[in-house]
C-alpha cells in the first residue's frame, strides 16, 4: 500500500509540474534583441508595424486592442483618441489600453524616436482610418 502511495504521490508531482507555466520569456534576451533591432531604423519599422497590427484590430467601427504586448482586452470606439510615446520604451496609448512595442526598460534616445515616432504614428492611422462619417 505505501508502494502505491507513493507512486500516485510521484505522477500526481510530475502531473503538477506538466501544468505549470510553459516557456517564460527571459528578458535580458528580448532586452538585447530589442536594442539591437532599435540601433537600424529601416530594419526596426516593418517589426514595429507588425506589432502593432498584431495587437490592435478594427473590427467596424469598433478598435480592438488585444495581444501580447498589450496591457488587456480593449474594446472601444474608432474615434478614441491615442498616441505614440518614444523615450522610456516605445508605446502606443489608446485611452487606458497600452501596447509596449519594445522591451519596456529599453531607453531610446532622441535620434532614434525621431525617425521612428512619427512612422510609428502613420501606421497607427492607417490601422484606424479615418474619423467617422456622421449622417445628416
Amino acid at each position: 500500500m505505501t508502494y502505491a502511495r507513493c507512486l500516485l504521490l510521484g505522477f500526481i508531482a510530475i502531473f503538477l509540474t506538466a501544468c505549470g507555466p510553459s516557456e517564460k520569456v527571459d528578458q535580458s534576451q528580448t532586452q538585447t534583441a530589442d536594442t539591437s533591432l532599435l540601433q537600424d531604423a529601416a530594419r526596426a519599422l516593418p517589426i514595429l508595424a507588425s506589432r502593432l497590427r498584431e495587437n490592435v484590430k478594427l473590427q467596424g467601427n469598433i478598435l480592438v486592442v488585444a495581444g501580447s504586448r498589450a496591457n488587456g482586452f480593449f474594446a472601444m470606439s474608432r474615434n478614441t483618441p491615442w498616441t505614440v510615446t518614444c523615450g522610456a520604451g516605445f508605446l502606443v496609448n489608446f485611452d487606458k489600453a497600452q501596447i509596449d512595442l519594445v522591451f519596456g526598460g529599453i531607453q531610446l534616445d532622441d535620434r532614434q524616436c525621431a525617425s521612428l515616432a512619427v512612422q510609428i504614428a502613420n501606421a497607427v492611422q492607417a490601422v484606424v482610418g479615418g474619423p467617422e462619417k456622421t449622417a445628416n
